[in-house]
């Protein structure tokens, strides 16, 4: 084990010491059937979350190992650790004390192997019985305990959920929570209430109408894949120039959307210098007219922002509650955008980001890839730092925040671990296994017409950390 006794997950391996010495155990204390199935539900989280993305596979295998883990004790073993672990237990389960292991699965991770990771004992606590707020984690590990194969064959066969885990996880639950409810109403038993509200909860959600702006660019094409399942409007420049305010007041009310997630801006920092009016205007007016137009119709404003509206002294990052006081003229367009957009709507989600990388945009991973064709040595500036964003990770994040309806307000969305740009491409380099030389410079050596925050670390303190930017970067370039 670690040095703090905590199992710690770095990749699936079944060497692994650790997952070797928990996986006897379960052998040693669960029936043999119920062993198989924590394996097969081990195998097929590990195969949605390669498919869905968002969490590290390994993450999800050890989840589904461990999730069944007090299935086998006595139900009075259950009600007496569920006493001793102070747990309430509601009127269904009194009636339906089965469900009661899965919480008390979660305790016994704690104890017996020293599970600290809420995202895995909360996914553990969430197994049998869906809540309308899941995580990834949670949706994954209950669509794999439904769907993997029983020593004995299992009510809803993996294949066919696989054509919609390709669409949406969320698909794929749907069709799920339909098979569950339609077998248990055959059977003639009783419908956990929460089964019947996620169920809903998802039906309403494919119902709600979002509008995109600003949908060509890089989070705008990832954000138009996570909410596919939705009833979506893509909107990019070409069909309309959001510095126009009749037009574009016209166009959103005419289409009456119950979520604007506005994607748009101006983001060359170094033109945004040379280009200030229509900076201010992309960055800061339009999100303006956007906020007093979002009221009017009643619909939810998302936007985005930049670590870049914060000057960058303070080493140790900026929480949401920070003020900002921008250096630059990018920064400055994007503060007067959170400022507009604070003064005109309440219904709003304010989330910044920060070094965002992804397909279907420039950015700085594909740069260094290019650079490294044509050069042996690059010169990178390591003086300024921050956490970098996998566009894919944000945009499922935005979703879980409209899902789980999140309080209005600001909030803070990066990938997890600071860094700077020179080990950033370092890191790029290696994952590619491409050996070209990456050589530290400073800012000033950089020679850089914009100032540039040095310290611009986000500091999330509102939401689920989202992964480390090391494993998503592995995803992106895979």
């Amino acid at each position: 084990m670690a040095k703090d006794n905590t199992f710690r997950i770095k990749e699936f391996n079944v060497n692994n010491p650790d997952l070797k010495k928990i996986t006897l155990y379960l052998k040693k204390n669960l029936s043999s059937d119920r062993f198989s199935h924590s394996l097969a539900v081990a195998k097929t989280a590990e195969k949605i979350a390669k498919i869905v993305g968002g969490v590290n596979p390994a993450k999800a295998y050890f989840t589904g190992l461990i999730h069944d883990m007090a299935r086998d004790l006595p139900q009075e073993t259950w009600i007496l650790l569920a006493k001793k672990y102070r747990i309430k237990i509601d009127i269904f389960t009194k009636k339906h004390i089965l469900l009661l292991h899965a919480v008390i699965g979660a305790k016994l991770a704690q104890q017996k192997f020293n599970i600290r990771d809420k995202m895995i004992l909360q996914a553990i606590e969430r197994h049998c019985v869906p809540k309308i707020n899941m995580d990834l984690l949670d949706k994954i590990i209950y669509l794999a305990d439904e769907t993997a194969p029983e020593p004995k064959g299992c009510l809803i066969e993996f294949k066919k959920i696989l054509p919609l885990l390709h669409k949406s996880l969320d698909c794929a639950l749907f069709y799920t929570y339909n098979e569950n409810i339609r077998n248990l109403l055959e059977k003639g038993m009783k419908i956990h209430p929460d089964l019947i509200r996620s169920r809903n909860k998802l039906l309403e959600n494919f119902e709600r109408k979002v509008l995109i702006l600003g949908s060509k660019g890089m989070l705008g094409q990832a954000l138009a894949e996570e909410f596919q399942d939705y009833k979506l409007t893509l909107w990019d420049k070409n069909n309309l120039d959001i510095t126009h305010r009749k037009t574009l007041q016209n166009k959103i009310s005419h289409l009456a959307p119950d979520i604007i997630i506005n994607a748009a801006a101006y983001t060359n920092v170094e033109e945004a210098e040379k280009n200030q009016e229509q900076t201010l205007k992309v960055n800061g007016k339009a999100v303006g007219y956007l906020a007093q137009i979002a009221k009017k119709i009643n619909a939810i404003l998302v936007h985005y922002s930049t670590d870049y509206v914060f000057e960058g002294k303070n080493y140790k990052g900026y929480k949401e509650t920070a003020q900002p006081n921008p250096i630059n003229v990018y920064g400055k367009s994007k503060f007067l955008g959170e400022a507009l957009l604070r003064r005109y709507i309440e219904q709003y989600y304010l989330i910044r980001s920060s070094w965002m990388f992804g397909r279907e945009g420039i950015n700085f991973v594909d740069k260094i890839l290019r650079k490294a064709q044509s050069s042996a040595t690059l010169r990178v500036v390591n003086d300024q730092w921050g956490k970098p964003t996998y566009a894919s990770d944000l945009a499922r994040a935005t979703r879980q925040i409209l899902e789980q309806e999140r309080p209005f307000g600001i909030y803070h969305l990066t990938n997890e671990g600071k860094t700077n740009w020179c080990q950033f491409a370092r890191k790029i380099l290696t994952l590619k296994g491409i050996k070209t030389t990456v050589k530290p410079i400073s800012s000033q050596e950089y020679h850089s017409p914009v100032k540039r925050p040095m310290y611009s670390i986000l500091l999330n303190t509102k939401l689920p950390r989202l992964r480390h930017w090391e494993e998503a970067l592995e995803e992106y370039l895979n």
